[in-house]
């Protein structure tokens, strides 16, 4: 399509692209993959949790020594708590003593004190409150300034809150620590695309797969990359190795619909959105997608059908409305096409392609004195 959506799901723009009679209508939705280290399993449940405590572990028990027996000097300490940190591919933190400061208890309480935040803030990005989850890590920070995993965390929630340039910086600095970070890579490869910065959102999704080849989530981001490019074979190839790498992702089966009726191949696409419905029934933009390629083969009633069904489990979702209305119009069932042009500019009242095709129906009306 010639201006890709800029969407998750529902949540996205509409495209812009002709149609019959003045019409104009959304193509599509994309599934873009932004990861988090909390997406479906909490932070506390994850590898990097797992790092963490023993990085903690490593802070009670030696620091123990230090506060406790004495037995050691602070240089000592702080030398072994490093080397752990060391085994775990972590670098230590930047001062122990502000640790300390900063909560106001002995080492060997700071444990339990990290945990619950690590908990607290893994919970809050699950659950998308993303302004405490913002806070809570950047509290970590302060503690930890040094650990990648946070400062890719805290992006996560800079992401969710339409800050991108500051989650670019906090993803910037934790491949500054991590170098070979291939889902930092993938997510400012994201922040790119969202800034419309195309080329190089291409160039950190290939950073990201060069650093891990079986990365699906930067396939994927790559595909949807390149097919708003225009670069549909390319796009072509990456989603089908996004598919063949993770088969039960719903997403990516959509996404590779959408190359394919980019490319003309209606029978395929439709095959891939269904593949999606089954996987992910709840999704409405898969069943928008689909629709819209009824909408492009003039299959109204098919078309009518995905659409309302997309309605049903969005009720909000303007762009659904709009291309209803589309098809509607095109079956001269022209009030109710009204209708639906009407709820959706209620929800997306800027859409001027939306207001186009509702003044093309009401002239249609006039001519004809209704």
């Amino acid at each position: 399509m010639s201006d890709q959506c800029q969407a998750l799901t529902r949540k996205g723009k509409q495209c812009k692209k002709s149609a019959e009679s003045g019409e104009e209508y959304c193509k599509g939705h994309l599934y873009l993959k932004f990861s988090t280290i909390t997406t479906k399993t909490p932070l506390y449940k994850k590898r990097i949790f797992k790092i963490i405590v023993k990085l903690l572990s490593a802070v009670i028990v030696l620091a123990g020594l230090y506060f406790g027996y004495r037995s050691a000097t602070k240089e000592d300490v702080k030398e072994a708590i490093k080397t752990e940190l060391e085994k775990s591919g972590i670098s230590p933190p930047e001062s122990f003593e502000r640790i300390k400061e900063e909560i106001g208890k002995s080492y060997q309480e700071v444990g339990e004190s990290v945990y619950k935040t690590i908990e607290q803030a893994s919970i809050a990005l699950e659950d998308e409150n993303y302004a405490e989850a913002e806070s809570l890590y950047k509290h970590l920070i302060f503690l930890f300034p040094d650990v990648a995993e946070i400062r890719f965390n805290l992006a996560a929630t800079y992401y969710h809150q339409g800050k991108l340039d500051r989650a670019f910086e906090e993803l910037k600095r934790a491949i500054g620590i991590k170098h070979d970070y291939p889902q930092a890579h993938n997510n400012i490869g994201v922040v790119f695309y969202y800034q419309k910065n195309l080329d190089s959102a291409i160039i950190e999704y290939q950073r990201a797969l060069e650093i891990d080849s079986s990365y699906f989530d930067a396939y994927s981001n790559l595909g949807s990359a390149l097919l708003a490019k225009g670069k549909v074979n390319e796009a072509i190839k990456a989603l089908q190795k996004a598919v063949e790498l993770n088969p039960s992702e719903g997403g990516f089966h959509s996404n590779l619909g959408s190359a394919l009726k980019a490319n003309g191949n209606y029978f395929e696409a439709i095959q891939e959105y269904k593949i999606a419905i089954k996987i992910d029934s709840s999704e409405a933009a898969f069943y928008y997608n689909l629709g819209n390629v009824y909408l492009a083969i003039d299959s109204l009633d098919k078309a009518e059908l995905y659409f309302r069904k997309a309605i049903s489990l969005g009720p909000k979702y303007a762009s659904a409305h709009a291309n209803l209305g589309v098809v509607l119009r095109r079956q001269w069932r022209l009030e109710d096409a009204i209708k639906e042009y009407e709820i959706a500019l209620s929800s997306n009242p800027n859409d001027t392609i939306t207001i186009k095709n509702l003044d093309i129906v009401r002239s249609i009306l006039k001519e004809n004195g209704r």
